[in-house]
């Protein structure tokens, strides 16, 4: 547990630079009686003491709808021709959010799409894959789904590959794994 909990923590230090940048996710969409018209993420007031539930559902209910057949997400925005694992996570980690602030069980059907979806990410080689925000997404879908499936694949094929110096084609263990990341990021 310890290792996994550290493995996120590094991740989400190295990525800490991507956080501060906003997603346009939420668009002008026109007349909706399902979700109201936002015209930029600044319209969206939050206020994290007391959160509007109305506007997390709406906005929760726009990401949903976007999802592919397949569980993954495409792009750009409303494609679902190709699919990308780097974005599932990242996506259902909001969906997660809303999750916790409606108790609306559909997002907890979307999560798990999602959840099942990146399982089957894997390198050309065959071997189990993962993107960076994978693990605080599934360590959170088997919290809130109660089914380990999701943080036994981490645990098991990702983790413990790191640990054997074994992770994907390139044998990376974490740190090389962490370094990998950040220089295809700077490049």
């Amino acid at each position: 547990m310890i290792r996994f909990i550290t493995i996120v923590l590094i991740c989400i230090f190295t990525l800490s630079g991507y956080a501060q940048k906003i997603h346009p996710i939420v668009s002008a969409q026109g007349d909706s009686t399902i979700m109201p018209s936002y015209t930029t993420v600044d319209s969206v007031k939050w206020s994290p003491q007391s959160p509007d539930v109305n506007k997390i559902h709406a906005a929760a209910i726009h990401i949903a709808a976007q999802q592919c057949p397949n569980g993954g997400f495409g792009w750009p925005h409303n494609d679902c021709t190709t699919t990308y694992n780097n974005i599932t996570a990242p996506i259902l980690n909001g969906i997660h959010q809303a999750w916790k602030q409606t108790d609306n069980g559909a997002y907890l059907g979307v999560m798990v799409d999602g959840g099942n979806y990146d399982l089957l990410y894997q390198f050309d080689t065959g071997e189990p894959r993962i993107s960076t925000k994978t693990p605080l997404f599934m360590w959170n879908l088997s919290k809130a789904s109660g089914d380990s499936v999701y943080y036994d694949h981490l645990e098991n094929n990702i983790f413990a590959a790191m640990e054997g110096s074994s992770y994907g084609p390139n044998a990376l263990d974490t740190a090389a794994w962490i370094a990998s990341v950040v220089t295809a990021r700077q490049g």
